[in-house]
């Protein structure tokens, strides 16, 4: 609570009440639970941006890849190498 006050924000008592309260859902918990909160944040509506790995198990992986296109939600991998301007050259001395 005492974080909550310092910065300005509201605590909440459970992640429903949670995903009612934003718009966008940024998951940096720890790889096993990324599947449970992927999951309630689409089944929310919230477009969700996720650390890698999204899930230890590739069934998993695609429930919530699955989950967030039903709901048409945008899923993002929190990968932010792929906009390293090391990267981006990379790609475009590829050409592809």
């Amino acid at each position: 609570m005492e974080a909550a006050i310092q910065y300005g924000a509201r605590e909440v008592s459970d992640l429903t009440e949670l995903l009612k309260a934003c718009d966008v859902v940024d998951v940096c918990t720890p790889t096993y639970t990324h599947h449970k909160i992927v999951l309630a944040a689409a089944a929310a509506g919230r477009h969700v941006i996720c650390e890698k790995p999204l899930s230890h198990l590739r069934h998993e992986a695609v429930e919530m890849i699955e989950a967030c296109a039903a709901a048409g939600v945008q899923l993002h991998p929190g990968h932010v190498v792929r906009y390293f301007p090391e990267y981006t050259a990379a790609k475009a001395a590829l050409g592809s």
